[in-house]
């Protein structure tokens, strides 16, 4: 208000004739005044520009650091889980693993968008702010495929250890039929009352047969016992362990069943 009284007065003066020079003197200096004043509003508004590409990349960052730290939460959480079934607890495992997998792209897009925050504030930024934004983009980055690679692996393991389980689980299914057959026989054999030597001679081969097929079954038998031992170590303790007792408890009745009575 006082630039503007006293620009009215300037032209009133040069109007007049009236001091003249001093007239054009302040003229002069009002005009500086419109310069700097035009300069420094010009300069505010590129200040507040830089300042909203910095809080959006603030927030772009904040955004991205966020999602890592709870994608990290999640590994840390199955990492931490108390003993339990560990058959549900790799079910857990595989659920968390594959959902992480599929917000892959969510966190690359927000990567993508961190990217593009950056390369606008570095433009407004002084060389020690450019590096700065520059070496915490690459500390996220760096981050985040490290994550993913450690999540892949983890799947690719689990996958390889499930196979596994599936392939024991269908041996496990094939050797409990084949045990119980074998039981079918000798319970059949130790519940008839033979009434003549020729008969008792015939029991005598149906249970040489039933022995011959259980010591043959022997290798079938430390083979599904090795395949035990490789899950076990993987954390399936709990699930694999009470089958494989029964089918070996059992292997070892039928064994020892016809050993006795028979031979």
């Amino acid at each position: 208000m006082e630039v503007d009284n006293l620009k009215s007065k300037a032209s009133e003066m040069e109007s007049t004739g009236q001091q003249s020079q001093a007239a054009t003197q302040a003229k002069h200096i009002l005009n500086r005044f419109d310069s700097v004043a035009r300069a420094i509003s010009k300069l505010r508004d590129e200040r507040e520009d830089q300042y909203r590409d910095h809080k959006a990349y603030k927030e772009a960052y904040d955004e991205m650091s966020g999602w890592l730290n709870r994608a990290k939460e999640k590994i840390l959480l199955l990492r931490s889980k108390p003993e339990g079934d560990r058959f549900f607890d790799i079910e857990i495992v595989k659920s968390t693993l594959a959902s992480l997998i599929n917000k892959k792209p969510q966190g690359a897009l927000l990567l993508e968008k961190l990217h593009q925050y950056g390369e606008v504030s570095i433009a407004s930024s002084s060389p020690e702010g450019k590096n700065a934004i520059k070496s915490e983009i690459k500390s996220l980055e760096d981050s985040f495929d490290s994550l993913f690679k450690e999540v892949v692996t983890q799947k690719e393991l689990l996958d390889g250890t499930m196979q596994q389980l599936r392939d024991w689980k269908e041996e496990l299914g094939r050797l409990t039929d084949w045990l119980q057959q074998c039981e079918i026989l000798i319970k059949a054999a130790k519940n008839s009352n033979m009434a003549t030597i020729e008969e008792k001679k015939k029991q005598v081969r149906d249970m040489h047969e039933v022995m011959c097929k259980l010591e043959k079954g022997k290798e079938q038998i430390d083979q599904f016992n090795q395949d035990a031992s490789v899950l076990i170590s993987s954390n399936l303790d709990s699930y694999v362990t009470p089958h494989l007792k029964n089918i070996n408890s059992k292997y070892q009745v039928h064994i020892q069943f016809v050993q006795y009575h028979y031979f």
